[in-house]
């Protein structure tokens, strides 16, 4: 009985303290702090009726996030404690260079 809220548990606090993400399904936003530039992120995060995806990695032009949204949603970036930006991302597929936050 208890063994399906355990699961749940583990997976909001790995996405939370690992990750870095903090969700707000009412406000539709997520906080992503990110500590250390590093490949990482979240694939098909849904969030009531989108599903998202965030990935970090490290391409030919720099760090970049890549994001893909079936409808809209705020993303605030916090950076190394050093940028900190909000940021309205659409429906699509769309990337962000790091170093132009």
């Amino acid at each position: 009985m208890f063994l399906p809220y355990a699961g749940l548990s583990t997976i909001a606090l790995m996405i939370e303290n690992v990750i870095g993400m903090y969700i707000s399904l009412p406000r539709k936003t997520v906080d992503w702090i990110i500590p250390n530039l590093e490949i990482m992120g979240i694939e098909d995060l849904a969030l009531k009726r989108n599903v998202i995806t965030i990935l970090s990695n490290k391409s030919g032009r720099g760090w970049e996030i890549r994001l893909e949204s079936e409808k809209l949603y705020y993303l605030t970036i916090n950076i190394l404690n050093a940028k900190k930006k909000t940021l309205p991302i659409p429906s699509g597929k769309c990337s962000i260079l790091i170093d132009k936050i």
